[in-house]
């Protein structure tokens, strides 16, 4: 995300949190298996990509700031306190989601 909010393409192995953070193709590259060839190939890819430094920037700063952040977690708190289960999302432009935290 820190990346991202100065506007540089984030490149990185394509498993846990960056899934939730990363659009592929428009803010970062995903390499697969966890291998020197691999990043090279997630490198060769990245260098091909005519990348939108803003729209980077403009992505990073207006789904991670403070106030989404104190929001979703705030809807966590008022859910799991009122015994409802919690499937918060993102308003991302691609699939990621919050993982369910009750049940």
């Amino acid at each position: 995300i820190e990346a991202n909010a100065s506007g540089t393409p984030v490149i990185a192995y394509g498993a846990g949190g960056v899934l939730d953070t990363q659009i592929p193709g428009t803010t970062g590259v995903f390499f697969k298996r966890q291998t020197p060839e691999a990043l090279q190939a997630a490198l060769l890819e990245a260098r091909e990509i005519p990348w939108n430094y803003a729209k980077i920037r403009d992505h990073a700063l207006s789904h991670f700031t403070e106030d989404v952040f104190f929001n979703t977690v705030g809807q966590i708190i008022d859910k799991t306190v009122r015994g409802q289960p919690v499937n918060v999302s993102y308003s991302l432009p691609h699939s990621a989601k919050v993982p369910t935290l009750a049940r």
